[in-house]
Protein backbone atom coordinates (compact mmCIF):
# COMPACT_ATOMS: atom_id res chain seq x y z
CA UNK A 1 0.00 0.00 0.00
CA UNK A 2 2.67 2.13 -0.26
CA UNK A 3 3.19 2.89 -3.71
CA UNK A 4 1.36 6.25 -2.73
CA UNK A 5 4.00 7.31 -0.79
CA UNK A 6 6.71 7.08 -3.66
CA UNK A 7 4.97 8.33 -6.88
CA UNK A 8 1.14 10.71 -7.62
CA UNK A 9 -1.75 8.65 -8.59
CA UNK A 10 0.42 5.15 -7.39
CA UNK A 11 -1.26 2.66 -5.20
CA UNK A 12 -2.66 -0.69 -4.63
CA UNK A 13 -6.04 -1.80 -4.75
CA UNK A 14 -7.23 -4.47 -2.35
CA UNK A 15 -9.37 -6.67 -4.05
CA UNK A 16 -10.85 -8.49 -1.78
CA UNK A 17 -8.35 -6.97 0.80
CA UNK A 18 -5.72 -8.93 -0.67
CA UNK A 19 -3.04 -6.27 -2.15
CA UNK A 20 -2.00 -7.05 -5.91
CA UNK A 21 -0.74 -5.47 -8.88
CA UNK A 22 -0.20 -1.70 -8.56
CA UNK A 23 -2.79 0.43 -9.92
CA UNK A 24 -1.33 3.91 -11.45
CA UNK A 25 -3.64 6.87 -12.79
CA UNK A 26 -6.55 4.52 -11.65
CA UNK A 27 -5.78 1.77 -14.17
CA UNK A 28 -4.13 -1.69 -13.16
CA UNK A 29 -0.29 -2.11 -14.09
CA UNK A 30 2.04 -4.24 -14.90
CA UNK A 31 4.10 -6.01 -12.30
CA UNK A 32 8.09 -6.70 -13.65
CA UNK A 33 10.89 -8.05 -11.64
CA UNK A 34 14.27 -7.06 -12.63
CA UNK A 35 12.60 -6.44 -15.83
CA UNK A 36 11.08 -9.85 -16.15
CA UNK A 37 6.91 -10.00 -16.07
CA UNK A 38 5.78 -10.71 -12.45
CA UNK A 39 2.92 -11.69 -13.21
CA UNK A 40 -0.22 -11.12 -15.60
CA UNK A 41 -4.22 -11.63 -14.12
CA UNK A 42 -7.65 -10.51 -15.93
CA UNK A 43 -8.18 -8.63 -12.98
CA UNK A 44 -5.31 -7.30 -11.02
CA UNK A 45 -5.65 -10.11 -8.22
CA UNK A 46 -2.56 -11.91 -6.59
CA UNK A 47 -0.63 -12.31 -3.69
CA UNK A 48 0.75 -9.94 -1.68
CA UNK A 49 4.12 -8.33 -3.25
CA UNK A 50 7.14 -9.17 -0.94
CA UNK A 51 9.19 -6.09 -0.26
CA UNK A 52 11.55 -8.40 1.43
CA UNK A 53 13.60 -9.01 -1.91
CA UNK A 54 13.49 -5.61 -3.13
CA UNK A 55 16.42 -3.04 -3.27
CA UNK A 56 14.63 -0.51 -5.66
CA UNK A 57 11.52 0.18 -7.32
CA UNK A 58 10.97 1.84 -10.45
CA UNK A 59 7.73 3.44 -11.35
CA UNK A 60 6.45 4.23 -14.84
CA UNK A 61 3.02 5.93 -15.88
CA UNK A 62 1.71 4.75 -19.23
CA UNK A 63 2.10 1.44 -20.84
CA UNK A 64 4.77 -1.08 -21.24
CA UNK A 65 7.17 -0.16 -24.11
CA UNK A 66 7.65 -2.53 -26.66
CA UNK A 67 10.67 -4.08 -25.10
CA UNK A 68 8.36 -5.03 -21.75
CA UNK A 69 5.68 -6.44 -24.46
CA UNK A 70 1.74 -5.29 -24.70
CA UNK A 71 -0.57 -6.19 -22.08
CA UNK A 72 -4.04 -5.14 -20.97
CA UNK A 73 -2.84 -3.00 -18.35
CA UNK A 74 -2.16 0.51 -19.27
CA UNK A 75 -2.04 2.67 -16.55
CA UNK A 76 1.98 2.28 -16.05
CA UNK A 77 4.17 -0.48 -15.30
CA UNK A 78 6.19 -1.07 -11.66
CA UNK A 79 9.31 -2.68 -11.86
CA UNK A 80 10.80 -4.32 -8.61
CA UNK A 81 14.58 -4.19 -8.19
CA UNK A 82 15.90 -7.12 -5.87
CA UNK A 83 19.16 -7.52 -4.08
CA UNK A 84 22.17 -7.82 -5.02
CA UNK A 85 25.24 -9.51 -3.61
CA UNK A 86 27.78 -7.07 -1.79
CA UNK A 87 31.86 -7.79 -3.37
CA UNK A 88 33.10 -5.08 -1.66
CA UNK A 89 32.99 -6.25 2.02
CA UNK A 90 30.82 -8.41 4.22
CA UNK A 91 27.37 -6.12 5.70
CA UNK A 92 24.45 -6.16 7.08
CA UNK A 93 21.27 -4.75 8.89
CA UNK A 94 19.09 -5.67 11.78
CA UNK A 95 15.43 -3.57 12.29
CA UNK A 96 12.51 -3.54 14.13
CA UNK A 97 9.57 -1.98 14.43
CA UNK A 98 6.65 -1.84 17.18
CA UNK A 99 4.13 -0.04 16.93
CA UNK A 100 0.21 0.46 17.97
CA UNK A 101 -2.18 -1.97 17.18
CA UNK A 102 0.57 -4.37 18.44
CA UNK A 103 2.32 -3.91 15.06
CA UNK A 104 5.53 -5.82 15.46
CA UNK A 105 7.90 -6.64 12.22
CA UNK A 106 11.40 -7.20 11.90
CA UNK A 107 14.21 -7.85 9.22
CA UNK A 108 17.69 -8.79 9.19
CA UNK A 109 19.84 -8.60 6.15
CA UNK A 110 23.04 -9.47 5.66
CA UNK A 111 25.59 -10.17 2.30
CA UNK A 112 29.24 -10.25 1.40
CA UNK A 113 31.71 -11.79 -0.48
CA UNK A 114 32.38 -15.71 -0.49
CA UNK A 115 35.47 -15.28 -3.12
CA UNK A 116 36.98 -12.41 -5.54
CA UNK A 117 34.26 -14.18 -8.21
CA UNK A 118 31.43 -15.08 -5.80
CA UNK A 119 29.23 -13.15 -3.27
CA UNK A 120 26.21 -13.62 -1.66
CA UNK A 121 23.12 -11.89 0.30
CA UNK A 122 20.38 -13.31 2.64
CA UNK A 123 17.51 -11.58 3.84
CA UNK A 124 14.80 -12.26 6.73
CA UNK A 125 11.64 -10.32 7.27
CA UNK A 126 8.36 -11.27 9.65
CA UNK A 127 5.71 -9.75 10.83
CA UNK A 128 3.36 -10.45 13.85
CA UNK A 129 0.52 -7.75 14.04
CA UNK A 130 -2.60 -7.15 15.03
CA UNK A 131 -4.90 -4.55 13.60
CA UNK A 132 -7.66 -1.34 15.21
CA UNK A 133 -10.31 -3.62 14.09
CA UNK A 134 -11.84 -6.91 15.91
CA UNK A 135 -10.29 -10.04 14.53
CA UNK A 136 -7.89 -8.67 12.21
CA UNK A 137 -4.64 -10.08 12.38
CA UNK A 138 -1.34 -10.50 9.83
CA UNK A 139 1.59 -12.72 10.59
CA UNK A 140 3.57 -13.28 7.61
CA UNK A 141 7.57 -14.46 6.91
CA UNK A 142 10.07 -14.18 4.23
CA UNK A 143 13.25 -15.69 3.48
CA UNK A 144 15.24 -14.05 -0.06
CA UNK A 145 18.78 -15.73 -0.62
CA UNK A 146 20.70 -14.23 -3.72
CA UNK A 147 24.08 -15.51 -4.90
CA UNK A 148 26.01 -14.06 -8.04
CA UNK A 149 29.05 -15.47 -9.24
CA UNK A 150 31.67 -13.69 -12.04
CA UNK A 151 33.95 -16.26 -13.60
CA UNK A 152 35.26 -13.64 -15.99
CA UNK A 153 35.29 -10.46 -16.92
CA UNK A 154 32.03 -9.26 -18.66
CA UNK A 155 30.16 -12.36 -17.83
CA UNK A 156 28.04 -12.46 -14.67
CA UNK A 157 25.70 -15.05 -13.09
CA UNK A 158 23.04 -14.12 -10.82
CA UNK A 159 20.93 -16.16 -9.12
CA UNK A 160 18.04 -15.80 -6.51
CA UNK A 161 15.33 -17.33 -4.37
CA UNK A 162 12.74 -16.00 -2.07
CA UNK A 163 10.17 -18.05 -0.43
CA UNK A 164 6.82 -16.62 1.82
CA UNK A 165 4.31 -17.35 4.30
CA UNK A 166 1.51 -15.19 4.47
CA UNK A 167 -1.49 -15.41 6.91
CA UNK A 168 -3.94 -12.70 7.61
CA UNK A 169 -7.25 -11.61 8.04
CA UNK A 170 -8.88 -10.17 4.59
CA UNK A 171 -10.47 -6.95 4.64
CA UNK A 172 -13.94 -7.26 3.48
Amino acid sequence: LDFSKLTSSAYTTTNFGAPANPSIRGQTADLFINGVRGRITSNGNGLPLNFNAVESVNIVKGPATAVQGTSMYVGGFVDLVTKRPYFDVTKGSVSVTVGSYSQREWTVDVGGPLTKEAAYRISYSGQDSKGYWENYYNKNNSIYGALTLRPSKGYEIFINVTASKYDYTENW
